[in-house]
């Protein structure tokens, strides 16, 4: 699967990567619900932001970045941005 355009994740919803399959950033995400990684994520140079919850699952799944920031909790300029994230 690809996201080719802005994306935003409103609150209350959750978006899941599946175990054995692949989500390939084409464009930033807005992410105010939660987002559980069990598979693969390809971000590229592109940003995850916002107020929700992002949750990456290390037995199952690959991130793979691209952005010079690389990743941190909090700030508008990283590879992925939220408040809450577990790894």
């Amino acid at each position: 699967m690809t996201i080719n355009s802005a994306f935003t994740l409103n609150t209350s919803r959750t978006f899941i990567i599946n175990a054995n399959t692949a989500l390939r950033l084409n464009s930033d995400i807005v992410l105010n619900g939660t987002m559980t990684q069990n598979g693969s994520l390809y971000m590229a140079d592109y940003l995850i932001t916002g107020t929700g919850a992002f949750v990456h699952n290390s037995t199952t799944s690959y991130l793979y970045i691209g952005h010079a920031d690389g990743i941190a909790s909090s700030g508008a300029t990283e590879t992925y941005a939220t408040p809450a994230q577990e790894h």
